[in-house]
């Protein structure tokens, strides 16, 4: 990790950026599987993915995108359409065996990447920053859908 001159002025977004940037880094772009993806397979490991419509306010992007979104994922062999019991007309998305361990390996990643950008805390701090994070984040009122995004919007070179 580079160490910044700065960093107590503007902290947050310093540790921000450098974490959204490794773990977009981290994540790469394999087969349906970018940032994305990734919110998907993580929805979808929960068990929370619902049908495509329920997915799309879930990672906030609109519903047109999701179709081309599980289509990929669908390609690559990590989820499946299936019909929903309670709307013929509609279909859920779950998880096939190599969607979960496509997720516990980019899980594993990025839980890599926390510990590289949070070492100087002890876990007692890395619990309490979760928290406040948490916090901050149900905050926001307009959050963006994806932090790559962001991270490109103010370093487009990466």
């Amino acid at each position: 990790m580079r160490r910044y001159a700065s960093a107590r002025s503007n902290s947050v977004a310093i540790v921000s950026a450098v974490a959204a940037a490794a773990c977009c880094s981290s994540i790469g772009s394999p087969p349906g599987a970018g940032p994305r993806g990734y919110q998907v397979l993580s929805i979808a490991t929960a068990g929370a993915c619902g049908t495509q419509a329920a997915l799309a306010e879930q990672i906030g992007v609109d519903r047109t995108v999701v179709p081309h979104l599980i289509d990929d994922l669908e390609d690559a062999g990590l989820v499946e359409r299936k019909p929903d019991p309670a709307d013929r007309r509609a279909r859920r998305v779950e998880l096939t065996a190599k969607g979960r361990s496509t997720h516990d390996e980019l899980a594993a990643r990025i839980r890599q990447v926390e510990r590289e950008v949070l070492a100087g805390l002890d876990d007692a701090s890395v619990e309490q920053l979760r928290g406040l994070l948490r916090r901050a984040a149900g905050a926001v009122d307009d959050p963006p859908s994806d932090s790559c995004d962001v991270v490109n919007e103010f370093h487009p070179d990466r």
